[in-house]
């Protein structure tokens, strides 16, 4: 149920790591390791390094796509589009290495996403394919598709698709034909966008998510079929007898609350983008949908244990149908449970348990277990949740430490209370015997029960459980009252601000004031600007306690201007001298580039020739008894439960 109608406005969502090589780290705040694999959740302050033979690819929020070489450490000093915070752009700083970054959509010149290197900043504001190699004897660009604007400290300019540039210290920037640099990386970055041309995405994810889709290997791990019990396509996962969501994988902290990583290489869309449901005939299917979250389950919090249940499981309940019907028709939306329910009377097939003392740190699949496989004893009380599960990152020497804390308030004062449901005498709150039926799934409620399911309903993406919940409140098993202005895309905080507070980054990726001489940022009186120390002879520290350097406050201030001549001072053109390392690369004839897709159509490396388009997306046609299918067309289940 929580798939939905489109809706307007931008992708939104979490950056991730969507391919990583043996000797690839990620330094966040989110983990006290550093080991990276796909589908780990990547935030701004986050710093990514490269061994010598491995290689890296993320896919940004907004849909760009940054891809690393080896022997290279970046940081990620903001991203746009990430869920419940206020980056207004993508800021990737290099400190050595190569990065390769593909741009799929367009943006303003003020907030399109932009590459800093010691010597350089690189802005990309329309579709386009460039390559940035930093060194300490310079910055070359290189642009495969569309262009990039170079700005140095000598002036800037428009470098276009055959195109290179290059710049160093204080010298003017070097522009002329060139093609992309034969080797590995370029390889490697090819290979990557071609498997979206050839693969090709399912009509049933929206374009937004086809490249995150193609990467999936969606087609390779599953299939599309018509779900008549829920109305709907949904896509079924290849897995083993017995397998359950959310089952191979571990919870992985970020602000907005304990995001699920999985370990199946397909596994970020489906566990952040839309509702996983039970058919009784096929298994477990996925339901596309739109919005963003840590992971779409329900919680329980109980003496020993922490359990989690998609929320989908309950959408097939005839009693779930009905009510969700009834206000809000085929759109998207779910029943937001909370409250404290007997775990012996409960419908536990659909719930995945892992023991207390694991939970906060990367257990294996084998620490997680069934919930049928559990045995409760009556007047075994859970705390029942809808709410992420929000960490306070600062509040403990470690991550774990931090987690377990936050679980120990958020499982309350749970204590075991009279299996009729009454508050003990002691004043233990009493057991929500209205959530019982409906977690049993019973299949005539009683009045307790449909007074509870019909207050319960929410629209997707609209729920006043996503913004900050503290864990006191999880404890107290009450549900969020609406919030005043609440949408899809905003989530408002209980203090009344708006977005996630951004302390936890490394502190040289916090804003500071606009010093003299910084020419980084593209437009005055933007709101946020990043500085550094203002000594361009320090030498760059890698170490992980030692912060990347983000701008460096010696930078001319040049105003943007549209259309910027590519003939402006301080730009030697082609025909000039140039200083490249590698005398190889000297200016070639420009090849030529076709258009740059926005599907991630790949323009060729290999011999100097380009791709040939390819063939639109399709999807084979659905069998004769079934509806056309839309983008994220809403289940409507209709058998009852069981």
């Amino acid at each position: 149920m929580v798939a939905a109608h489109p809706a307007t406005g931008q992708r939104e969502g979490y950056s991730y790591l969507s391919y990583a090589g043996s000797e690839v780290s990620l330094l966040s705040k989110a983990s006290d390791d550093s080991s990276a694999a796909v589908n780990t959740p990547v935030m701004a302050g986050d710093r990514i390094q490269t061994g010598s033979s491995s290689r890296a690819e993320v896919i940004l929020a907004d849909g760009n796509v940054v891809r690393i070489d080896g022997r290279t450490t970046v940081r990620f000093d903001r991203l746009a589009a990430t869920y419940e915070a206020d980056d207004d752009r993508d800021l990737v700083i290099i400190a050595k290495g190569s990065v390769s970054l593909e741009t799929r959509s367009t943006a303003p010149r003020e907030t399109s996403p932009r590459i800093d290197t010691d010597d350089a900043t690189v802005t990309v504001p329309d579709r386009s394919v460039i390559r940035v190699d930093a060194g300490k004897r310079g910055t070359e660009v290189f642009v495969l598709s569309g262009h990039a604007e170079v700005a140095g400290r000598a002036g800037r300019a428009v470098v276009r698709a055959g195109e290179s540039a290059y710049v160093a210290g204080d010298d003017p920037i070097e522009v002329d034909t060139a093609s992309m640099p034969r080797d590995r990386f370029s390889r490697f970055v090819e290979e990557r966008r071609e498997r979206s041309t050839q693969l090709g995405s399912s009509r049933y994810v929206s374009d937004e998510y086809a490249y995150d889709y193609d990467q999936g290997d969606f087609e390779e791990y599953g299939s599309w079929t018509y779900v008549s019990s829920l109305d709907s396509y949904c896509w079924r996962p290849s897995v083993a007898a017995g397998w359950l969501p959310y089952s191979n994988g571990y919870w992985r902290w970020t602000p907005c609350g304990l995001t699920w990583v999985s370990y199946e290489p397909w596994g970020w869309l489906p566990f952040h983008f839309g509702s996983w449901s039970l058919d009784p005939a096929i298994g477990w299917c996925w339901l596309p949908g739109r919005h963003y979250a840590p992971a779409w389950v329900y919680w329980n919090y109980s003496h020993g244990w922490v359990g989690w249940c998609p929320i989908g499981y309950y959408g097939q309940y005839s009693h779930f149908f009905h009510w969700g019907r009834e206000r809000f028709g085929k759109g998207g939306a779910y029943p937001h449970l909370a409250g404290r329910a007997d775990l012996a009377r409960i419908d536990r097939r659909g719930w995945s348990f892992v023991g207390a003392d694991r939970f906060g740190t990367r257990f294996d699949p084998k620490d997680v277990v069934r919930g049928d496989k559990l045995s409760f004893k009556p007047g075994h009380v859970g705390v029942i949740s809808t709410a992420p599960l929000r960490v306070d990152r600062g509040s403990q020497p470690t991550l774990t430490l931090a987690v377990q804390e936050t679980l120990r308030r958020a499982s309350g004062q749970v204590a075991a209370s009279p299996s009729d449901g009454r508050g003990s005498r002691g004043g233990t709150p009493e057991l929500n015997q209205g959530l019982t039926e409906i977690l049993r799934r019973e299949p005539n409620l009683s009045s307790a029960g449909r007074e509870e399911l019909k207050h319960a309903w929410v629209r997707t993406g609209n729920d006043p459980g996503f913004h900050p919940v503290s864990a006191e409140t999880i404890a107290q098993g009450t549900r969020p009252a609406p919030v005043q202005g609440s949408s899809p895309h905003v989530m408002p905080r209980l203090d009344g601000g708006f977005r996630q507070t951004t302390e936890w980054r490394e502190s040289s990726a916090r804003p500071s004031p606009r010093g003299e001489g910084a020419w980084r940022e593209p437009a005055p009186g933007t709101s946020r600007e990043v500085h550094g120390d203002g000594n361009r002879n320090r030498p760059v520290e890698t170490g992980r306690g030692a912060p990347l350097r983000s701008d460096d406050g010696w930078r001319s201030s040049l105003a943007p201007r549209s259309g910027v001549s590519p003939r402006e001072p301080g730009v030697r053109r082609s025909g000039e001298t140039r200083r490249f390392e590698n005398s190889s690369r000297s200016a070639p004839a420009p090849r030529r580039v076709e258009p740059f897709r926005s599907h991630g159509s790949g323009d060729g490396l290999r011999n100097g020739s380009h791709s040939p388009a390819p063939a639109p997306r399709s999807a084979p046609p659905p069998s004769s008894h079934a509806p056309v299918p839309s983008h994220y067309s809403s289940p409507a289940p209709s058998h009852k439960g069981g």
